[in-house]
């Protein structure tokens, strides 16, 4: 629970309170402290924890906070892997991240055999439109390969 009063004041009983029981108190402290201070110090973390940052995103999106969520987004794009692209193209998707998205289904189509053999890979099945957009990128890469002619 959270009571937030003006100016620093601690809430009177008569003041209503906000109840966040879907984020953690840390994620929590996070979104207040880039709403404050327009710093986010776990994505400045080298290596940063992904787990903490789609959290972070998660909440960024439920608040509305898209500078945040921005940024949630450009950090993991730098850390997309074989193993975590299918991953984070569902969370992409599903926050509201579209620079995330598109470079996730970039990446997935750019090491495709690799990808599509990861257990994430297999949950791409529950969300159709990705794979439809995987294709779509798989069929444009490949159309504009050159045809090898016989002589």
């Amino acid at each position: 629970q959270v009571g937030v009063g003006v100016g620093g004041e601690v809430p009177s009983q008569q003041q209503q309170r906000l109840v966040v029981s879907d984020v953690s108190p840390n994620i929590l402290k996070v979104l207040l402290r880039y709403i404050y201070c327009d710093s986010c110090k776990e994505l400045e973390a080298s290596p940063f924890p992904h787990a903490t940052v789609v959290d972070i995103l998660k909440a960024a999106n439920r608040f509305n906070i898209h500078g945040l969520r921005e940024r949630c987004g450009e950090a993991l794009v730098q850390e997309l892997s074989v193993q975590n692209v299918a991953h984070l193209l569902i969370e992409a998707s599903l926050h509201g991240t579209e620079t995330l998205k598109k470079q996730c289904l970039r990446f997935a189509a750019k090491h495709y055999r690799a990808v599509s053999k990861t257990e994430g890979f297999s949950k791409l099945d529950r969300h159709p439109t990705l794979l439809k957009d995987l294709m779509h990128i798989l069929a444009t890469q490949f159309t504009k390969q050159p045809v090898a002619t016989q002589s």
